[in-house]
């Protein structure tokens, strides 16, 4: 597999994933992974952003860090580096986010993930007030709060960069009608210098294909927007899934690297190429 690195795995903290960090490092290395990230949701002062079956408390980060502590040395046995990161939110009240930030500014991880949730109830409520009462509204919305996410600084990452299409949130999601507002999010990627999360979880969900969308994807490609890559697994099992279906497409796609983190400075990996793209058929 020459995908060998996956930024995105969850820990039992977040109350809705199993395993331990350990099991994950277990996964990684039997799967050729030489990288593996724990990303957990980070918590939130308010219950709306889902409480203890979505995210950890603010009284556990001490002990996330410390089980992935315990991870990052038994890796070192497997041959298998694991990176501290925390998967942040962000929501256009600014209040929300103060306990978070602050975490932020405290606390020390390899990297950010910032990501947009609007199926929670938080959100939901949001869009309620502000007149977001169709499918157009919502995703509209969305691009907009996604390409804030991009500007405002706190990121190293933007990660799953459709999931309004998940979770009930819209009926539809037609990428090609919001070509203008994805590409200036795309835009903030390049000009903030942050990257996009080619995240293989949507290959297991209804829809069958990674985010983001081909059609996203491509429009990426041409900006020549950075990639990562995660798996967002919630079990051991999921380490890495779906990986060998994202390989063709990252490669007919042109990009050459993949990017990490440590200390929340940016480091390029060369994806090690195991066909050309003369080979590649897969969109």
């Amino acid at each position: 597999m020459m995908i060998s690195c996956d930024l995105h795995n969850h820990t039992p903290l977040c109350g809705h994933a199993t395993g331990s960090p350990v099991e994950y490092v277990q996964a990684a290395a039997e799967r050729g992974l030489s990288i593996l990230g724990f990303a957990c949701h980070i918590p939130m002062a308010s219950e709306a952003f889902g409480g203890p079956k979505i995210r950890m408390s603010f009284d556990q980060v001490a002990e996330y860090q410390q089980i992935v502590r315990e991870a990052a040395t038994f890796g070192e046995e497997l041959g298998v580096e694991v990176l501290c990161g925390i998967e942040a939110e962000y929501f256009p009240e600014p209040g929300e986010l103060e306990a978070m930030d602050e975490l932020l500014r405290r606390e020390k991880f390899d990297y950010v993930l910032g990501s947009v949730h609007p199926h929670l109830s938080i959100y939901q409520r949001w869009f309620a007030e502000n007149g977001a009462d169709t499918d157009d509204k919502k995703i509209r919305f969305f691009w907009q709060h996604m390409t804030k996410a991009a500007r405002c600084g706190r990121y190293d990452a933007i990660t799953h960069p459709d999931v309004v299409r998940c979770h009930g949130t819209v009926s539809q999601f037609d990428p090609t009608a919001y070509e203008e507002s994805t590409g200036t999010f795309l835009n903030a990627l390049n000009e903030y210098g942050l990257c996009m999360e080619i995240n293989s979880s949507g290959l297991f969900k209804d829809f069958k294909v990674a985010h983001p969308d081909p059609v996203i994807l491509r429009w990426a490609s041409q900006q020549n927007v950075p990639i990562v890559i995660g798996s967002d697994a919630h079990d051991p099992h999921q380490v890495a899934g779906g990986f060998n279906n994202l390989e063709p497409i990252i490669l007919k796609h042109g990009w050459h690297n993949t990017v990490i983190f440590r200390s929340r400075q940016r480091e390029v990996i060369p994806l090690n190429r195991t066909s050309s793209a003369e080979d590649v058929t897969a969109s």
